[in-house]
């Protein structure tokens, strides 16, 4: 049974949709899908070593920017700090 059968029998049966070559909407519909499930046989997934390093690598630039968002944000809170001062 293919995906879009289960979508068939399970929601569009039961509200009395009846599939023929006039209703150009549902064709358009079930056309859609067949699409997207030939699309989805198509994809290339990445290898869990390639997961892995690029997972390292988002970590590592987050931490970078953190860092570098938290010493801005320190520096101008010491210079806000510092102006309101000297008045």
């Amino acid at each position: 049974m293919t995906l879009v059968d289960i979508l068939w029998y399970y929601l569009f049966k039961p509200f009395g949709v009846v599939f023929n070559n006039n209703n150009k909407y549902m064709s358009k519909t079930i056309q859609f899908f067949k699409e997207v499930i030939a699309e989805l046989k198509n994809i290339t997934w990445p290898t869990r070593n390639q997961t892995i390093f690029y997972t390292i690598i988002v970590i590592i630039v987050s931490l970078i920017v953190a860092y570098y968002l938290g010493l801005l944000d320190n520096i101008f809170k010491n210079g806000l700090n510092w102006i309101l001062q000297k008045k």
